[in-house]
């Protein structure tokens, strides 16, 4: 299958059976025994870049999963990927999640974080993180920001839609020379997933409605 055409539900089955099924056809059965009561995860999961160690030192390059996906033309990654730093839910448990945040001291790694924030479903994404501007005045950082949000909101649009009333917002602290280890101003792009950033730019957060 070529990789630039959509994944369905039916052209996964198939793949995943048929993965599945040539990974079992290379095991006796005692060996398969083995593999269900002890290496279940080891069979199914690892990318095609590690070796699994099996029962009777077998090595595995493949597993069903990474089987599926080369079948299905796509890359395989596994390690789950998303892992949110804290959410807001209503219930006693996380499910659902009313408001998913990440925070990541380092704007230069905040990138990770927006694509996180794109990837789940939920009716608020908060995105929170930090900038140093000797002046105050430095724009370039925030104008990065504000370009990477709207690239990689393009970029998933290409594969699926949000619900309109989802809405997004990024906060960004600015500590500033004269006030070290201080957050001098905040700054807030805020915006809903039916329009997407659309040119938005960060503004500054006046002090009665600042983060407390």
């Amino acid at each position: 299958m070529l990789a630039n055409q959509r994944i369905t539900a039916r052209t996964f089955q198939d793949a995943f059976i048929d993965s599945y099924s040539s990974t079992r056809d290379v095991f006796t059965q005692e060996e398969w025994r083995q593999i269900w009561l002890l290496h279940w995860n080891d069979i199914m999961l690892p990318s095609e870049t590690e070796r699994v160690r099996l029962p009777k030192q077998r090595e595995m390059r493949d597993s069903v999963l990474a089987k599926t996906a080369a079948r299905l033309g796509l890359r395989y990654i596994y390690h789950e990927m998303l892992r949110l730093d804290a959410i807001f839910s209503r219930g006693e448990n996380w499910f659902p999640i009313e408001a998913a945040i990440e925070h990541e001291n380092d704007c230069k790694g905040f990138e990770s974080e927006v694509i996180k924030l794109l990837s789940v479903r939920c009716p608020l994404k908060v995105g929170i993180t930090y900038l140093y501007s000797r002046d105050g005045q430095d724009t370039g950082s925030m104008k990065q920001i504000e370009g990477m949000i709207a690239a990689k909101s393009r970029t998933i649009l290409d594969v699926v839609a949000e619900i309109d009333k989802t809405e997004y917002l990024f906060l960004v602290g600015v500590e500033t020379s004269d006030k070290p280890k201080e957050i001098s101003q905040w700054y807030s792009l805020d915006f809903p997933a039916s329009s997407g950033p659309n040119g938005r730019t960060f503004q500054a957060v006046t002090a009665a409605t600042a983060p407390s």
